[in-house]
């Protein structure tokens, strides 16, 4: 019982740790001190194809796995990294079509605390990732395991950086 008391202060404890971290952070990152972004019509517009751009490859990549099992017989991962890797394949889709689009970043939005908030978040998920495969824990019984998720989430964080970095060097490129 004293076990699990523990646990859940803990878990609690992280959840309120964790909630005023991001807190604090989605209002750092904002230039008019607000919470939540703001954004116009035209990128209200770009939003709504990125989500069905992103919902879209969610469903393609589900459909994949599911030919690779069913029909195939060949299980590469856990059911839960594969549905992880689907959603975070489309949220990738999402970020980039939005960020090329210019409808990522709010009105109000402070894009270089974001690319440093992807940056941190990208580079804590590459170091617990990196710390599962010299452990030899990626790989459990032939299938990648749920370690794997950290590798991904690292991934999905260097690509919405990158994609960044590489839409403002366009913009520059432009206004010159």
């Amino acid at each position: 019982m004293e076990k699990f008391l523990g646990f859940i202060f803990g878990v609690v404890v992280s959840g309120l740790l964790f909630g005023s971290v991001v807190l604090i952070g989605m209002k750092k990152s904002k230039t008019d001190g607000s919470v939540f972004a703001k954004y116009d019509e035209r990128q209200q517009l770009v939003r709504g194809k990125g989500w069905k751009y992103g919902f879209f490859t969610i469903v393609a990549a589900d459909a994949i796995y599911a030919v690779l099992v069913d029909i195939l017989g060949f299980v590469p991962c856990h059911s839960v990294v594969s549905a992880t890797a689907s959603i975070i394949l489309g949220v990738m889709v999402y970020c980039v079509y939005c960020i090329m689009h210019d409808g990522y970043y709010g009105l109000n939005e402070n894009r270089g605390i974001c690319n440093m908030i992807f940056l941190f978040i990208g580079l804590a998920n590459l170091g617990i990732g990196t710390m599962s495969v010299i452990h030899g824990e990626m790989i459990v019984e032939g299938q990648i395991s749920l370690k794997a998720t950290n590798l991904l989430c690292a991934v999905l964080m260097f690509v919405i950086l990158g994609a960044s970095i590489i839409k403002e060097a366009f913009e520059k490129k432009e206004e010159s």
